[in-house]
C-alpha cells in the first residue's frame, strides 16, 4: 500500500525523516579498514627508520677491523724526548757516547781511539815488560760517558822509552800538540803564551812515557825560567 506524505511517495515500512542505515554502516566500516592500513604503513616506517639511526649510531661507535688503524695511549716522555706507546719500549738514544772496546789494543791504537771520540786518557803501565797491550779501563767498554771524559787506561807492560823533541822557538800551543804527540806531559810555569824559550829535558834527552816536560813560554828576549 502506498502513503503519500507531503508530495512524497514512501514505500513499505519507511518512515519520514529516518534515512536508511547501511550506507553510514558501510562507510564507517571502509573507513576503519583505511585508517588501519594507513596506521600500519606509518608504523612500519617509523621502525624501519629508528632501526635505520641506531644501526648508524653503532656503526659510528665501531672501529672497522679491516682499515688497518690501531689506537694506542701516549705515555710519559721517555729517554729518547720521544713518547712510548703501550706495548713498545722507548729505544736508547743512538747518539750516547760511549767507551770503546780498547782491552787487548796496543796503547797507542787505544789512545788515539779515545782521542777520536773526544775524549782524555791516562795510562798507567806495569812496573816492568815491554808489553803494550791494554789490560783493562776504567770506565769499562759500552759505559755511557760524556765528551771530555777521562778514561783510566791500564797497560800490562812498562812505559817506554821516548826521545824529547826540540822545542825551542815554537809557539807554546804547537809544542804543547808535539809533546802530547810524543807521550809526554807538557807544564808551563810562566803561562802558555808566545814562544817556547826553554824546556827540560832540553832536546834528544831520554824520557820515557808520561814524564813530564816544563816548557817556559814568553816573549822572545824575556828572561825564562831556567835563566
Amino acid at each position: 500500500m502506498t502513503r503519500e506524505v507531503s508530495g512524497v511517495a514512501l514505500q513499505g515500512n519507511e518512515r519520514p525523516g529516518r534515512p536508511d542505515r547501511w550506507p553510514l554502516v558501510v562507510g564507517g566500516a571502509v573507513a576503519v579498514v583505511v585508517l588501519a592500513t594507513v596506521g600500519a604503513v606509518g608504523g612500519k616506517l617509523v621502525a624501519d627508520a629508528e632501526r635505520t639511526v641506531s644501526r648508524t649510531g653503532a656503526e659510528n661507535r665501531t672501529t672497522p677491523t679491516d682499515s688497518g688503524y690501531s689506537p694506542t695511549t701516549r705515555g710519559p716522555a721517555g729517554p729518547t724526548g720521544q713518547r712510548a706507546t703501550d706495548g713498545r719500549p722507548s729505544r736508547p738514544a743512538t747518539n750516547q757516547l760511549t767507551v770503546p772496546n780498547l782491552v787487548g789494543k796496543d796503547f797507542r791504537n787505544a789512545r788515539d781511539a779515545l782521542r777520536e771520540r773526544k775524549l782524555g786518557w791516562r795510562l798507567v803501565f806495569g812496573r816492568s815488560g815491554d808489553d803494550g797491550t791494554v789490560t783493562s779501563t776504567d770506565p769499562s767498554a759500552d759505559a755511557p760517558v760524556k765528551q771530555g771524559t777521562t778514561v783510566r787506561v791500564t797497560v800490562a807492560g812498562a812505559a817506554p822509552v821516548v826521545a824529547v823533541p826540540e822545542l825551542i822557538g815554537k809557539s807554546c800551543g804547537e809544542a804543547r800538540k808535539r809533546v802530547v804527540e810524543e807521550g809526554l806531559d807538557p807544564r808551563y810555569p810562566d803561562g802558555e803564551s808566545g814562544k817556547v824559550l826553554s824546556q827540560q829535558p832540553g832536546p834528544d834527552e831520554q824520557a820515557h812515557w808520561n814524564d813530564v816536560i816544563v816548557l817556559h813560554c814568553g816573549k822572545p828576549g824575556e828572561p825564562s825560567g831556567d835563566s
